[in-house]
């Protein structure tokens, strides 16, 4: 009985045998691998990664503004008014050099975002001119001046811009003499000042998103001449 059921255990191993090497031999002929074999379609981590990046910038980019506010950020947040201060550094020209050999000044100065279109402008400030000293006389001059400003600030690219500006300006003059051995005009002084119309055009560099650097040239037209002088000034807002 024993060696009947091992006869039997024996005779199924080649038919086992037989059956596994059909299988194969079919899978073979049909081109059929098994899942473990197929080759994997999906690309490395790295590639993966740099496409759903370039997706994403896709999706999110945004043409820019030809032009841009030069105070954009104020605008952002609703702020449509603010204002700055803006040393100034001085150069007279022409007759007026003649008699002042550098100035300096500091504006109070106020924009209103009108969006795309530009910033409207407008300062008060002072001026004070450093006299030259005069051989032929013995009185002291003074100059200074206080304009009050008016303009419209246009950006012409990224961070340049120009701003031409209308408005008035007071220019006083004080001469003093304390010579005690003048006999004509002991301790003389007077002063005497006018308000003329002034104009200037400014062309500006953006230095930071609450700051810029400009340069103009101001001119005061009056009935006698005009006086003109060159100004550099920094302002930055708060």
């Amino acid at each position: 009985m024993i060696h009947f059921n091992l006869s039997k255990k024996l005779l199924f191993i080649p038919l086992l045998c037989a059956a596994i090497t059909a299988s194969a031999q079919t899978n073979s002929l049909t081109g059929e691998q098994s899942p473990a074999l197929q080759p994997s379609v999906q690309l490395p981590v790295a590639a993966q990664l740099k496409m759903k990046t370039a997706d994403e910038s896709a999706s999110n980019y945004q043409a820019a503004p030809a032009t841009r506010n030069v105070f954009k950020q104020a605008e952002d947040s609703g702020k449509l008014l603010t204002f700055g201060i803006e040393p100034e550094a001085i150069l007279p020209m022409g007759s007026f050099g003649d008699l002042a050999s550098a100035g300096v000044g500091i504006n109070v100065k106020a924009f209103y975002s009108l969006g795309d279109i530009g910033v409207l402008t407008g300062s008060v400030g002072y001026h004070y001119f450093l006299a030259k000293e005069n051989d032929f006389s013995d009185f002291d001059y003074k100059y200074s001046g206080i304009p009050i400003r008016f303009g419209f600030q246009y950006t012409l690219a990224e961070k340049f811009f120009v701003e031409p500006q209308l408005g008035f300006y007071n220019f006083r003059t004080s001469i003093s003499s304390e010579d005690a051995e003048d006999e004509e005009f002991p301790g003389a002084s007077g002063s005497g000042s006018s308000t003329n119309f002034f104009f200037a055009l400014r062309a500006g560099y953006r230095t930071g998103e609450r700051s810029n650097l400009s340069l103009g040239y101001n001119n005061i037209s009056a009935s006698g001449g005009s006086t003109s002088f060159l100004g550099l000034s920094y302002c930055f807002t708060f």
